[in-house]
């Protein structure tokens, strides 16, 4: 995660941050077991307490000798103050993704035995948003454990999205390593059986351009066909309006946005409620656009 931490007011900034605390045994402990994972002993705690460690709170991102560091040290004066680590948590990180993502695979699939795969697709993409997992970094208050420098701090950085989705990712990283992949994969489901609302992700799917394409397919009509109408604005400030059409060719939906990509999302979403696919409570009237053309709908 790329945050600046340089202080352009000094040459040479303070990173100690005297909020940083180190994740213990029986802290980790006492998150597991809040959601039935029932252990008794973290085997490897140095890989639990490495995941919390932002690399601006590493030696490496400093090129101060030990001398002016020992000062900044003393100028503090905090008998609880934490060095400044070696390693920090992006090797973690990376590998805490790879074991969430299987995890999170073998809990849909355990879940929704009679679901097809592009059903489990789609709502792992959304348990596995960054959204999704920095708010269930927030569940567990982890942000007490994150240890970043004091600029961040400053910053309000311990409260980024950006943040707690990677420490979470590491978290899971760093229990990997420790405990195996078991715990892990009891930790996530439960984890996801007790703060994922699966009724609410499956309700908003916001991927209209989808939705309309499996609608067309389960009436074994042709694939959706988008049409660009036109495009204003210069280059750098431009704006389509697509059209879609229904089996009969006709419009259907118009959207317009900043990429035909939008556009073309915007157009799904109203074809969608044109053909009554939709709820009245999942769109608005400002769903309903029509540009102005002689075809009407």
């Amino acid at each position: 995660m790329e945050l600046d931490t340089n202080n352009n007011d000094s040459e040479i900034h303070i990173p100690y941050n005297i909020n940083n605390i180190l994740i213990t045994e029986k802290d980790i402990i006492s998150i597991l077991n809040k959601y039935d994972v029932n252990i008794t002993k973290i085997n490897k705690i140095e890989y639990i307490q490495q995941a919390f460690v932002h690399k601006s709170y590493c030696k490496k991102k400093y090129n101060y000798s030990e001398n002016i560091l020992n000062n900044m040290k003393l100028e503090i004066n905090n008998d609880k103050l934490l060095d400044l680590f070696d390693n920090n948590n992006e090797r973690l990180e990376y590998l805490g993704d790879r074991v969430l993502k299987l995890c999170i695979s073998m809990y849909l699939y355990f879940r929704y035995p009679n679901q097809e795969e592009g059903f489990m697709t789609r709502l792992q993409t959304k348990i596995e948003d960054k959204y999704n997992l920095a708010f269930i970094s927030r569940e567990l208050e982890l942000e007490k454990y994150f240890i970043i420098n004091r600029q961040i701090e400053i910053i309000n950085g311990r409260n980024l999205d950006k943040l707690h989705e990677d420490m979470f990712e590491s978290l899971i990283g760093g229990l990997f390593l420790s405990n195996g992949f078991d715990l892990c994969l009891l930790f996530i489901s439960n984890l996801l059986d007790s703060l994922v609302d699966y009724s609410e992700k499956l309700y908003c799917d916001n991927n209209y351009k989808d939705h309309l394409l499996r609608m067309y397919h389960q009436h074994k009509w042709d694939c959706p066909k988008y049409e660009l109408i036109e495009f204003t604005g210069e280059p750098h400030k431009r704006k389509f309006t697509l059209g879609v059409r229904d089996v009969n060719n006709n419009f259907i939906g118009y959207g317009i946005g900043t990429s035909k990509k939008d556009a073309e999302q915007k157009a799904s979403k109203m074809a969608l409620i044109k053909l009554g696919y939709l709820n009245n409570d999942q769109y608005t009237e400002e769903d309903i656009y029509y540009p102005n053309l002689n075809n009407n709908l």
